[in-house]
């Protein structure tokens, strides 16, 4: 029976007309086929092929107003980012970011441990002294010539300074000391080369050319993590 049916092409032309069933044969199979009959319009096969359908037939058609919309489709579905590619780029971010608090630190305790081994250069002139004058390396502060009390050479980052036997040991603290490097200590030792020259083993580097001066301590390898020490000490 037919029926007065509203339709709607792609390309967003309305158009109203009957829909007719019919019954096709092919093969000797019945195949329904269904037609549209417009109202109101003298150029039907035109104006649905404008809109992307066939006459008679309601079967997409190739041409122009087709392949804008499927343009369009593709541009819409490029838009913007998914969820996944947010995510991805939130996680690197966050990588990165790490990364560079983790650089700034190791930035920030470097320049703290360099305070210690600039007090322990300061050390090492009075130690030689003693030792050219005495030929035996100074047991203490007092035999080195200087103030008996290691917390007397302090500063922001180092709570002390002693010498044991020639030896230099350095112990950082104080309230502006980062806590990874709190208590921990740092050594600096003499050694005599074949020329008489003095040099000094700081830290985790091998040891020199030479020996250690007469009556002088072993050397200590350091208590704090090797990265945060100056590539002279490791």
């Amino acid at each position: 029976m037919p029926e007065s049916t509203p339709w709607t092409g792609e390309s967003g032309v309305s158009l109203t007309g009957i829909a007719t069933t019919y019954s096709s044969c092919s093969g000797g199979k019945i195949f329904p086929v269904k037609q549209l009959t417009l109202f109101g319009l003298t150029h039907q096969h035109e104006i649905l092929h404008q809109s992307g359908y066939a006459a008679n037939t309601l079967q997409p058609v190739s041409g122009p107003h087709n392949k804008i919309e499927r343009e369009g489709v593709m541009l819409n579905r490029s838009r913007g980012f998914t969820v996944i590619e947010l995510m991805i780029v939130v996680a690197i971010v966050g990588i990165l970011a790490s990364l560079a608090v983790a650089a700034y630190q190791t930035y920030t305790v470097r320049a703290q441990i360099t305070e210690g081994i600039n007090f322990a250069a300061g050390a090492r002139v009075p130690i030689v002294n003693a030792y050219t004058n005495g030929g035996v390396a100074p047991a203490n502060r007092v035999a080195a010539g200087m103030t008996p009390l290691a917390t007397d050479s302090r500063g922001s980052y180092v709570s002390s300074v002693e010498i044991t036997d020639g030896r230099i040991d350095v112990t950082f603290g104080g309230p502006l000391a980062h806590q990874d490097i709190i208590g921990k200590t740092v050594s600096v030792s003499p050694y005599e080369t074949a020329s008489n020259t003095i040099v000094w083993r700081c830290g985790n580097a091998p040891a020199p050319e030479g020996n250690p001066l007469n009556g002088a301590a072993p050397h200590l390898p350091p208590t704090l993590d090797i990265r945060y020490l100056p590539a002279s000490c490791r």
